[in-house]
């Protein structure tokens, strides 16, 4: 027959094994972010586009219960096959621009580093832009101040972004501070459509280099 202080040890015992059992389970790990992947997917960039066509969507279909002498169902079957004949252009676009440009885009895709910071903020990122020219450089250096001058526009008319670091050309090299938007405005897909394509009609070029890091810090995304 055991003592009561070996009565207690066993209720301790008891006690202990229950609460390691009813103790909450730490949450599985997190699976690991693909921080080097630039914000660059489809559904990145065409966000302000594919709301658009979602809304006239609706609105067809409203249109449509309202109009008289209308077939509804036609009118329907009409409108959205011409939405989605606008999707589907938008859409192939989007996967074969850069096969159609005159020159080599290398870097575009891809983010050096970690994303250190937390939910509430967004990243600021380092970016350098190198054209590689044959012949006159003019029009690249031209292209590149373009690009720095837009960066510089945007960044400073957000007083959330105006502390980052300026962009500036430095013979065939832009550089500066940027935010995603870069990426999910399509203001770098832009410029290497359009200007850079115009340079390259002026002076050969053979290769665009984009190098993007993570700086570490960013700026407090608004609370609603």
């Amino acid at each position: 027959m055991g003592t009561p202080q070996d009565d207690l040890d066993a209720i301790a015992a008891r006690e202990s094994a229950r609460a390691r059992r009813e103790a909450p389970r730490p949450p599985p790990p997190a699976p690991p972010r693909d921080d080097r992947r630039a914000p660059t997917a489809f559904h990145r960039t065409t966000r302000a586009f594919a709301l658009g066509m979602l809304q006239l969507l609706a609105l067809a279909a409203f249109a449509g219960l309202w109009l008289e002498g209308v077939d509804v169902t036609t009118w329907l079957l009409a409108f959205e096959a011409s939405w989605l004949l606008v999707s589907g252009a938008v859409l192939l676009d989007h996967h074969t621009w850069r096969a159609r440009l005159p020159f080599e885009l290398q870097g575009y895709d891809t983010i050096e580093g970690t994303d250190t910071t937390d939910d509430d903020t967004a990243p600021f990122v380092h970016v350098r832009v190198t054209i590689e020219a044959d012949g006159d450089l003019t029009p690249a250096h031209t292209a590149l101040v373009i690009l720095a001058t837009r960066m510089n526009r945007t960044l400073q008319s957000d007083s959330d972004t105006a502390s980052a670091k300026a962009w500036q050309v430095d013979g065939p090299c832009a550089e500066g501070e940027a935010t995603f938007s870069l990426y999910t405005t399509r203001v770098l897909e832009a410029w290497l459509r359009r200007e850079v394509c115009l340079a390259a009609k002026a002076s050969p070029i053979r290769r665009v280099r984009v190098y993007a890091s993570y700086t570490g810090y960013g700026y407090r995304l608004p609370i609603d």
